[in-house]
């Protein structure tokens, strides 16, 4: 699936999430282009199957509490965006790019709190934690078995 992502590098917003997209006229509208950079489009995407399709589906209670939004209103956003994305509507494939892009968002939450030196050394290992455990209902559903 990494492989899959184009080599070439493209614009990255480096800060997509929920509060960062507006709707208009029934379209998302992206904003916040402080943090565009040319880069790899996983880095978006993988911050964005946190906001929009983990957090809703594992961490329900924390969708209005971090992003003021129903788990309801992130997974409708996800659904669009996943669609438009990887230009499917096969709901088989769908489901697997879904299972893919969350075992990959886990280790890149597991990994953030080292990109950021003005952390509390608690806040880290909370969100090192947070995504242990996510990373761990995916090992465990799939004993170690990639679903690829």
């Amino acid at each position: 699936f990494i492989n899959a992502v184009p080599i070439s590098e493209t614009m990255i917003h480096g800060d997509y999430h929920i509060l960062n997209l507006m709707t208009e006229g029934g379209r998302i509208r992206l904003i916040d282009l402080a943090d565009c950079m040319s880069g790899n489009p996983v880095f978006d995407l993988l911050i964005t199957n946190l906001y929009l399709h983990y957090m809703p589906v594992y961490l329900p209670d924390f969708c209005k509490v971090l992003v003021k939004v129903t788990p309801q209103q992130l997974l409708s956003c996800w659904e669009q965006f996943v669609r438009s994305y990887f230009g499917t509507e096969n709901e088989k494939e769908i489901d697997r790019i879904n299972t893919i892009l969350n075992i990959y968002s886990m280790l890149k939450l597991i990994l953030a709190p080292y990109s950021f030196s003005n952390l509390r050394k608690e806040d880290c290992a909370g969100i090192v934690e947070t995504g242990r455990q996510g990373l761990m209902l995916f090992i465990d559903e799939y004993t170690g078995v990639l679903p690829f």
